[in-house]
């Protein structure tokens, strides 16, 4: 079966080699300058990580819906994860690499830095927004808080918090948009 533009996806579901080979030549594009952007100037560690991520992009081809996301959007999200957990190991082992040089840091501490490095991250993505959009954003996603509770606090009505977690995710998802047109 010759592989296209039209049928590759349905064929990476069905785990045609060939489907793999096509997407890696027509969309590998936005997997390569994702990576290369946040892994610039280490060509081992950016192969590594690509070669990572279309791994798990063939082995995870199965959850991308059509209905929720473009193909390209549901890569670069693959991708940013996959950076992430790749970043996170690399640090990993920087800090055991040569213990008897370091001095001692607790797990705790770890785990606060990762946390706060985190944060700063998802506040980056958030900064398109309007204050309240990103006190939301922060409240719902990551500090886990239900609408009720946002809604008493900010004295606002549920339907409004609705209306601004809408109108913030159409931002968000027209500023990724941008962002992965720029490295077409």
């Amino acid at each position: 079966m010759k592989i296209t533009e039209e049928n590759y996806i349905s064929q990476l579901k069905k785990k045609n080699e060939q489907a793999l080979r096509y997407f890696i030549e027509h969309d590998g594009w936005i997997v390569k300058s994702l990576i290369s952007q946040k892994l610039s100037g280490d060509a081992q560690a950016q192969e590594e990580c690509m070669n990572d991520v279309f791994l798990a992009i063939w082995e995870n081809v199965e959850r991308y819906d059509s209905k929720r996301a473009a193909f390209t959007t549901w890569v670069a999200a693959v991708t940013r994860y996959r950076l992430l957990n790749y970043m996170r190991a690399e640090r990993q082992k920087i800090l055991y690499e040569d213990i008897e040089d370091c001095h001692v840091i607790g797990e705790r501490d770890i785990q606060l830095q990762f946390e706060q490095e985190e944060e700063m991250e998802f506040r980056q993505l958030l900064q398109n927004l309007s204050s309240v959009d990103q006190e939301i954003f922060m409240r719902l996603f990551w500090n886990e808080q239900d609408y009720e509770q946002i809604s008493n606090d900010l004295g606002m009505p549920r339907s409004a918090i609705y209306n601004h977690v809408s109108r913030g995710k159409r931002q968000l998802r027209k500023q990724f948009k941008k962002e992965c047109e720029q490295y077409e």
